[in-house]
């Protein structure tokens, strides 16, 4: 967290779920490592985001659109 303090960083996301479940999956996500979340999220330059933003790419669990490094 204090890489993302330093540098500047933001993350942005909606969320589709009732505050109760999202908690919840947060909670569960907390809990995993690393090595088990990075499989699921897939990272995309901004540029492709008109593209994806509302037809993600199949098989997509989670879509990042990375703005800067």
């Amino acid at each position: 967290y204090l890489e993302m303090i330093l540098g500047n960083k933001i993350i942005a996301g909606s969320v589709n779920a009732s505050r109760a479940h999202f908690e919840s999956a947060a909670a569960s996500l907390g809990r995993m490592e690393r090595a088990q979340l990075s499989p699921l999220i897939e990272r995309r330059a901004l540029a492709e985001a008109p593209a994806t933003v509302m037809t993600p790419p199949p098989g997509a669990i989670k879509l990042v659109h990375v703005v800067a490094d």
